[in-house]
């Protein structure tokens, strides 16, 4: 088991407001060599017209410190990067 970043918009979004958050994270995310996984989006069965994603964090490797600290520098990043979409797009 693991610990894994969870994220949504918090109000409905409409379809070209979505493709383009979704273009811009999907597009930033191949950018980067994440530690555990990348940026993950997916349909939210019971939130249609939202956009959730979620990011698994550790590696869980046997150097408990460079798995934290790598964790947290992803976290940092999707955190810039989810800034970055807001002010773009809001």
């Amino acid at each position: 088991m693991g610990t894994s970043l969870g994220y949504n918009v918090t109000d409905a979004v409409n379809a070209e407001v979505r493709n383009q958050v979704v273009a811009f994270l999907e597009s930033a995310s191949e950018q980067r060599n994440w530690w555990a996984e990348s940026i993950i989006l997916f349909d939210h069965p019971e939130k249609p017209d939202l956009i959730c994603g979620d990011t698994k964090l550790f590696c869980l490797i046997d150097d408990d410190l460079a798995d934290c600290y790598m964790a947290m520098k992803d976290a940092e990043h999707i955190v810039e990067l989810l800034e970055a979409t807001a002010r773009n797009t809001g």
